[in-house]
């Protein structure tokens, strides 16, 4: 996934070949392609379009995990994943 935009609810991706952009208007439950020229213009859209954060993967035998805390749990943006693109609860 590469963006969103908010005020028409589109999802951009790249697809699985990175070659192409794809985008979504149902939540990335289907995908169709569309050109850069289109995605360009989304993420020309100022603060309508959120593009993705890239979180990078530690790893370490230091690093553990335990069960949250209920004060520590956020609903609302507990991750799922849909073909590899993962998307918060609110577009679900």
């Amino acid at each position: 996934m590469v963006g969103y935009l908010v005020s028409v609810q589109q999802l951009y991706a790249i697809d699985a070949s990175r070659r192409a952009f794809v985008v979504s208007e149902d939540a990335g439950a289907t995908w169709a392609s569309t050109s850069a020229q289109r995605h360009t213009w989304a993420a020309s859209q100022g603060a309508d379009y959120v593009p993705v954060v890239p979180v990078p993967w530690l790893q370490g035998a230091g690093l553990t995990s335990a069960p949250p805390v209920p004060p520590y749990v956020v609903a609302g943006w507990a991750g799922m994943q849909r073909r590899n693109v993962f998307f918060p609860n609110s577009l679900e």
